[in-house]
């Protein structure tokens, strides 16, 4: 206990402390399957037509991303190419799901009223400041510019919005279902 905490780590603390992430982390995975679910829920219940436009302009976006991503992790020009077609699917595929789901939240966002507080929005900016490595002032000039004020906004109402459904959601437990194995013996 003492050489992962130090002089003050007992494995009594060293136990609880592991408990409490081990929580945390629960706590997580919920949150993460009831967004998941809520998405789901608006993407698979509400049907209406997209502008070809939004979707292909939210593809090329994603596309260049997921290309970007690619070449950082060491992936060459060539192969790149080779699974082109595999990329632009998968990129047209996240970008209806996402455009349909946004807007959805954004119609949320406006029947209830929902905004993005001062404080939430100096707390993200002070966030992606300290992720930079960028004195705060220097970063908000760029910011501004940039228009990422405007996005990160965006984001955060689209973010409270989820919340809302989330806070507000019917919530169905179910017992997970058991995982099926076989057995062989020899």
């Amino acid at each position: 206990a003492k050489s992962l905490g130090g002089e003050e780590m007992t494995v009594e603390s060293l136990r609880t402390q592991v408990s409490e992430m081990v929580k945390r982390r629960r706590e997580q995975a919920r949150d993460t399957e009831l967004t998941n679910q809520v998405v789901a829920a608006l993407h698979d219940r509400v049907e209406f037509d997209i502008p070809q436009e939004i979707i292909n302009r939210e593809a090329q976006r994603r596309t260049n991303e997921i290309a970007q991503r690619a070449m950082q992790n060491g992936m060459g020009e060539e192969e790149l190419v080779k699974h082109q077609d595999e990329i632009l699917g998968t990129a047209t595929q996240q970008a209806r799901q996402s455009v349909k789901v946004n807007f959805l939240l954004e119609e949320v966002a406006k029947k209830e009223n929902l905004s993005v507080s001062e404080q939430q929005l100096s707390i993200a900016l002070s966030s992606f400041a300290d992720r930079s490595k960028m004195p705060f002032k220097k970063f908000i000039t760029q910011a501004q510019q940039s228009g990422l004020i405007n996005r990160l906004r965006d984001d955060l109402l689209l973010q409270n919005a989820l919340g809302f459904l989330k806070e507000h959601a019917t919530i169905e437990e179910t017992e997970p279902q058991a995982e099926h194995c076989e057995v062989h013996s020899k």
